[in-house]
């Protein structure tokens, strides 16, 4: 037989039927196993059963702490692809589809992110959760070299001075509303962000983009430039009439 053939019903009879009435070869032996080895073997048995890592169960693996090769990497990768995939060709029913995305829109609403059901379908539960370790959010702020700019620390200053309790700096990716992450948003209960929009990396038509988009979700946004900071007077009648 073949490795990973399926026994037919007949072989399986014809099996049974060869084993009927034989005796065990270790039937009335004793001292076939040692002693270290049967403590072993029980130590296994408890392990699996009670959840213990006891003995040989729970024995680390041996890539603990080491990484795999590219090239083990291309290897592991080919191994499911295609036709060598379990799910190829296959498509998930419409009703597993939409318990992920519900459960998924109230893991998002629970941790205070705001994405859309597309978004939410391509997003596992397990990188929702990421986003709430602190560990995990330096590890993306340094890779993508985010941390607040001085026109950004100038503006929490002001903010913090002019209007106390107010607004919060979340630019450091805690905050999310699908995808994107804002500078400032109101902590008063509305649904107000402040987005300071450097020279160089932001456009009016961008912005327009990304503020139509914080919009699909209730969120009225005041943009803000280098120009808007220089008049500290000025700057704070804008902040009051935009958040009445």
């Amino acid at each position: 037989m073949k490795k990973g053939e399926k026994m037919s019903q007949e072989q399986k009879d014809m099996q049974s039927n060869t084993m009927k009435g034989s005796v065990p070869w270790n039937k009335g032996k004793t001292g076939v196993y040692s002693k270290e080895s049967l403590d072993k073997m029980s130590s296994v048995k408890i392990g699996k059963r009670t959840g213990e890592k006891n003995g040989m169960y729970g024995k680390p693996s041996n890539m603990k702490g080491k990484r795999h090769t590219e090239e083990s990497r291309k290897k592991m990768s080919l191994v499911t692809l295609g036709e060598k995939n379990s799910m190829y060709g296959k498509k998930r029913p419409q009703e597993y589809i939409n318990k992920s995305v519900e459960t998924r829109l109230r893991t998002a609403k629970r941790l205070g992110y705001y994405f859309s059901e597309e978004t939410l379908g391509k997003l596992s539960l397990a990188k929702l959760r990421n986003w709430k370790e602190e560990s995990y959010v330096k590890m993306q702020r340094a890779a993508l070299k985010r941390k607040p700019t001085k026109p950004e620390l100038f503006l929490n200053d002001f903010l913090q001075r002019y209007f106390p309790n107010e607004w919060k700096y979340v630019g450091d990716f805690r905050f999310w509303i699908d995808g994107k992450n804002p500078d400032f948003i109101n902590c008063n209960g509305k649904k107000l962000i402040i987005e300071y929009n450097g020279f160089y990396t932001h456009t009016k038509e961008k912005d327009e983009r990304k503020s139509a988009h914080y919009l699909q979700y209730g969120f009225k946004t005041l943009n803000l430039y280098e120009e808007d900071l220089k008049n500290e007077s000025k700057l704070s009648n804008l902040i009051e009439i935009f958040s009445l």
